[in-house]
């Protein structure tokens, strides 16, 4: 799932606790995000991975041209969530920011865990192959057609239930 997306949901599932410690809601958007990560879903390509669909191998490639368009991508991914969810919500006052930050943050998290992973840090393994356990086996990265649309629908739902 796009990360624009998974930040949308968590925002949606986290807002009745906003009043709540952040790191209530940091946990229930972490939580958000692997339960998302369950429903087949669609992801954009991205060109500086090797061995894409074996967990233990996974790596960056050495390609620093691909990289840089893969850190564009996640960047604008998430940058745009964020301020999608910022705008929707638009967060009066500290409590709130906070709230929207932890929310924000425990949504992508696991993917930016997955990334330090593919950069050498081995001992995100099993943080890896618990990703990698939930995550749906139905991928439908080859169907654009049906996975864009299924997302948006998801994250259009959730930002239903920010308004």
């Amino acid at each position: 799932m796009i990360l624009a997306t998974h930040i949308a949901i968590a925002a949606a599932a986290t807002r009745p606790l906003a009043g709540l410690h952040p790191i209530i809601t940091l946990i229930v958007s972490l939580a958000s995000h692997y339960l998302t990560d369950a429903i087949p879903h669609w992801h954009y390509p991205l060109d500086s991975v090797d061995h894409r669909d074996n967990t233990e191998k996974k790596t960056w490639r050495g390609d620093k041209r691909a990289l840089a368009r893969d850190f564009l991508r996640f960047t604008l991914d998430g940058f745009g969530g964020a301020g999608i969810a910022y705008f929707v919500i638009w967060p009066s006052g500290t409590t709130e920011i906070l709230w929207l930050a932890a929310a924000i943050t425990g949504s992508v998290l696991p993917d930016a865990l997955q990334g330090i992973y593919m950069a050498g840090a081995r001992f995100l393994k099993p943080h890896q192959i618990f990703h990698d356990r939930v995550h749906a086996k139905i991928k439908l990265d080859a169907y654009p057609w049906i996975g864009i649309p299924f997302q948006l629908a998801f994250a259009l739902a959730a930002i239903f239930f920010l308004i």
